[in-house]
């Protein structure tokens, strides 16, 4: 399915403006109604960007020189949200419960590192991930969304999988045909329901509808308050 999104990425160089415990491990994401603006940390203060955006932004943004762009991404990381009323509300119960938790402040892009490029966005998941001799690995199988920073991992553990069912299986030969019915039923399995949910996220992330806003932002804060559950979306983020 085309998602109708872009994808621009770019190395920048970023600024603190305050302490921050752990420069160097320290993700930054923000969503917006366009779609989501990223910082992933690649050193000290090296950044990779990734902004999703539709098309025509994309273009644009593509356009504009380097200067010009670290002004419209600081600008769309820094400015201050407009918190629709239910949303504010909402807020104002959950800092009164100690729910709220203020994240760091996002570094300031001081520089572009190298080019930027852009790709389409978009969801599939094969309806088989193995031929005669032949296994789907990565963006051959699926490709999803990356709000959450997860198709390198969904991959990685396409990859873990694979070499699993070979060695579980030394008798047989690389290309057996059960071995690799083996590996698709054991990575489906694990892959689906994080691709289904990925996607679920990037709906319930593409809509400014009020209410569905204050529930995802109060829904986010009593996850981050039950450690158990928080473990559980984090442990399978990892992998």
């Amino acid at each position: 399915r085309n998602l109708h999104n872009v994808d621009i990425s770019s190395g920048i160089n970023a600024e603190y403006g305050s302490p921050c415990a752990d420069k160097t491990n320290v993700a930054y994401q923000r969503f917006l109604p366009s779609g989501p603006i990223a910082l992933l940390p690649l050193g000290e203060s090296l950044f990779s960007l990734v902004w999703s955006c539709k098309s025509n932004i994309a273009n644009e943004l593509m356009s504009l020189s380097d200067e010009e762009f670290v002004a419209r991404a600081n600008n769309a990381l820094q400015k201050p949200a407009v918190v629709p009323p239910a949303v504010a509300a909402m807020e104002t119960v959950s800092d009164y419960m100690g729910m709220l938790e203020y994240p760091p402040q996002t570094p300031l892009i001081a520089a572009v590192q190298g080019p930027r490029a852009k790709f389409p966005l978009g969801f599939s998941n094969s309806a088989r991930y193995v031929g005669p001799r032949t296994a789907l690995l990565g963006d051959a199988a699926h490709r999803v969304h990356p709000l959450a920073g997860q198709g390198a991992n969904i991959g990685f553990r396409g990859i873990q999988q694979l070499v699993k069912n070979i060695t579980n299986n030394p008798d047989r030969q690389l290309g057996d045909y059960r071995v690799l019915n083996s590996f698709e039923s054991s990575l489906q399995r694990q892959v689906t329901p994080m691709l289904c949910f990925i996607d679920g996220m990037h709906k319930l992330y593409s809509t400014s509808f009020d209410p569905i806003v204050a529930a995802r932002s109060y829904g986010l804060g009593i996850v981050n308050q039950l450690p158990l559950l928080k473990n559980t979306f984090l442990d399978q983020a990892r992998g």
